[in-house]
């Protein structure tokens, strides 16, 4: 199995965060590896939401159907995607601390399934290569004055 976790501070409520993230559609702008999301069914931030991912991994495209599986706002939320090929298990820790402040810790386990398992040990280098950029563009994200996932509208 291949695994990272990084872990970021945030000048943002563990709230406004897991609004953000608990859409999963949020990934594609914090996620350099993420090429597209889209809902295909169900609510954002519940458990009947259902995502198409399209990931950049190893020079190629690969869609994976992903689901959300657990939530507990404003907390954690956690993501799941299989196939024929690989099973992904992604989760969203957020803890408060301090007045408007959070520490984010975002969790990736990635197994190949049947016969590709005899590449988990090589694969190990390359997720956690993506893993760091990805840790990256959420500090970066996290990092702005306001956050919203796409589909989400603000009112005036």
């Amino acid at each position: 199995m291949a695994r990272y976790r990084g872990t970021v501070e945030a000048p943002h409520s563990a709230e406004a965060i897991w609004q953000y993230l608990a859409d999963l559609r949020s990934a594609a702008q914090w996620d350099p590896s993420v090429e597209s999301v889209k809902l295909t069914s169900g609510k954002p931030r519940s458990e009947t939401a259902r995502y198409e991912l399209v990931v950049r991994f190893g020079g190629r495209g690969i869609t994976l159907p992903y689901r959300v599986v657990e939530i507990s706002p404003p907390s954690r939320v956690v993501f799941a995607a299989e196939t024929d090929a690989v099973s992904v298990r992604d989760e969203a820790r957020i803890e408060p601390t301090g007045a408007g402040t959070s520490r984010v810790t975002w969790a990736a386990d990635l197994r190949l399934r049947g016969l590709r398992k005899v590449f988990e040990l090589p694969l190990r280098a390359l997720f956690n290569r993506l893993g760091e950029k990805a840790k990256r563009g959420l500090n970066e994200r996290l990092g702005e004055p306001a956050l919203q996932a796409p589909g989400d509208r603000v009112t005036a």
